[in-house]
């Protein structure tokens, strides 16, 4: 363990000195603060979620967009989603993990002088060296320190029957397939107009715009939608026919869930399934309609 220490980490010398193994061995409390960032929450929530019998209670910090969402997939009991501003409630024989660079996170943490604080920024008062801004990376650092397992495991959504009846309740009531277009890049959002035409002349389809609006809606059964959070995004892809962004990060996510789907990319890379191109309209058409004949 000494060895180890010298290596990979030190105690900030103009903190007030805490007894790290006596707040490791209690293991009362885990607090995570999470960046904006969905997908690598995930990946990261499912190393944390085997830890679930190490601590007596974990608290995660979320954005307020993100919080719905992984309210209902952490699998576990002992957890509770709170704002960062409970965190000085939370000042005394706890270990505090913040991936999130923020000035106001800073200065929150600065004054959790009884707690372990590890931080990406390495201001904590336990520091990994040498440094990192690899979220992955510190989740695995403190992992080692603390002799707790370091292995993925798998999360699922609880999808449920009201779940899908408020999804559907946003559809027109009709018989077309029901397609997202959720876009948010320059080069697709200049082309909302021209994707919504191609896919209502060459397919019967509903189209909901998740991203990118119209400010003057010509269309027949077009309609704006913006889901107030990723969880009533997540219910509607679910239960539309066909979720189409032109966020790779949003598209992996998504991928987890088994969620009919396709990111758009102008350049695509051989071994890239599942992303097209919506520019190269024959190949876009072909694509479409042979999902839809499955």
């Amino acid at each position: 363990m000494i060895g180890f220490i010298d290596k990979y980490l030190t105690q900030r010398q103009d903190r007030k000195i805490i007894n790290f193994a006596e707040i490791l061995e209690k293991r009362e409390k885990l607090i995570v603060i999470f960046p904006a960032s969905p997908l690598i929450n995930y990946q990261i929530m499912q190393y944390i979620a085997t830890w679930k019998d190490f601590f007596r209670k974990f608290e995660f910090v979320f954005e307020a967009y993100e919080s719905p969402f992984f309210d209902r997939i952490i699998s576990f009991d002992n957890f509770e989603i709170i704002g960062i501003s409970e965190i000085a409630k939370s000042n005394e024989n706890c270990v505090v993990i913040s991936l999130k660079q923020d000035t106001g996170v800073r200065k929150i943490l600065s004054k959790l002088d009884k707690s372990i604080v590890i931080d990406i920024e390495n201001q904590g008062n336990l520091q990994f060296l040498p440094d990192t801004i690899d979220l992955k990376a510190v989740v695995k650092r403190f992992s080692e320190f603390t002799n707790l397992p370091f292995r993925s495991s798998g999360l699922t959504f609880k999808f449920t029957k009201s779940d899908a009846a408020e999804a559907r309740y946003n559809f027109f009531q009709n018989r077309f397939n029901n397609i997202i277009l959720d876009l948010n890049k320059p080069k697709f959002i200049k082309t909302v107009e021209e994707l919504i035409v191609f896919l209502k002349q060459n397919f019967p389809a509903n189209v909901y715009l998740t991203g990118k609006m119209l400010k003057k809606n010509p269309f027949i059964s077009v309609r704006n939608y913006r889901p107030p959070d990723l969880l009533k995004l997540y219910n509607l892809a679910a239960e539309s026919d066909l979720f189409l962004t032109d966020d790779p990060q949003k598209y992996k996510l998504m991928s987890y869930f088994n969620i009919n789907q396709f990111c758009l990319q102008e350049e695509i890379k051989s071994d890239k399934s599942g992303y097209i191109n919506p520019f190269d309209l024959v190949s876009f058409k072909k694509t479409l309609t042979k999902f839809f004949s499955k």
